[in-house]
């Protein structure tokens, strides 16, 4: 007698019952059910929270202020006040007061920061041209680039 093949089997016996090869075939295939959706879950949630993360999360003004002024660290939980926005903007006046003092009297000036070479040209009273050409140490690559904190010539 020859043995028959897997799909030649009879699924039930003849009074009803499940053969015990396809019961264990039903409890693999409902644990491998059960293991897949849970790795879905998981990956779902880890795509969710990275795009929530990527954005900002619930912090997006306190990301967006501390990225465009590194010098003021902020809060999230501490809204600005009208008395800490005027000494803000009386230390602002006063740096650009006293640079423009710099500017004048000596021939170097200090790169603040977020000042590109036409900021710093600009706030001197010179060209950007002559900026190129009195530093030409920050010159790499082809552009000229200076960090917050640099003395760069101006005359």
């Amino acid at each position: 007698m020859r043995t028959k093949q897997p799909w030649e089997e009879k699924l039930y016996e003849t009074n009803g019952q499940r053969s015990q090869k396809n019961q264990k075939g039903n409890l693999t295939g409902l644990i491998f059910t059960i293991m897949l959706t849970i790795f879905i879950v998981v990956v779902v949630l880890m795509v969710g929270i990275s795009i929530y993360l990527s954005t900002g999360g619930s912090q997006n003004e306190s990301a967006a202020t501390s990225f465009y002024n590194p010098d003021n660290p902020s809060s999230s939980s501490e809204a600005p006040s009208e008395a800490s926005s005027s000494e803000e903007a009386s230390e602002t006046e006063d740096t650009t007061a006293s640079s423009s003092e710099e500017a004048e009297s000596g021939a170097t000036t200090t790169v603040q920061a977020g000042e590109g070479a036409y900021a710093i040209a600009t706030r001197a009273g010179i060209t950007v041209e002559k900026l190129y050409e009195l530093n030409p140490e920050y010159t790499t690559s082809g552009s000229w680039y200076a960090n917050p904190g640099d003395v760069v010539k101006i005359k």
